[in-house]
């Protein structure tokens, strides 16, 4: 796919360089998002292995548990964020994610069929 502002190859409708460009409040949020992830991590890791059964960790596949894992965190930002919102911004909030997990979808389609047309950039 290309972006719709410079034409550059992308998996998104817009390139990373046009969205910083065009979206300058969105990075500086997900440069603070950057930071705050790595203090939240810190503090939350230890705790969160405890909560784990550690027979269970050691019977789960690795990419399982990072799954997991991962999804505890993603827990932890909804529900920090989401508390705070009125309706409307909760509205909001979940078209939000909606059209996240839509783009996605339609990257990873995108991608499977560069890869069966010989397209991929492995190649």
């Amino acid at each position: 796919m290309k972006c719709k502002y410079c034409g550059k190859e992308t998996i998104l409708e817009m390139c990373e360089d046009c969205l910083k460009k065009k979206e300058p409040r969105a990075k500086n949020i997900w440069d603070e998002n950057y930071d705050f992830a790595d203090k939240l991590g810190t503090a939350y890791y230890d705790s969160l292995l405890e909560e784990y059964d550690k027979k269970a960790i050691a019977k789960d596949s690795k990419k399982n548990f990072g799954f997991n894992t991962f999804c505890d965190g993603i827990r932890l930002g909804l529900d920090i964020v989401m508390p705070m919102l009125d309706d409307n911004g909760i509205k909001e909030a979940k078209k939000k994610i909606k059209l996240m997990l839509n783009r996605r979808k339609k990257a990873d389609s995108q991608a499977k069929e560069d890869i069966e047309w010989g397209l991929d950039s492995d190649k």
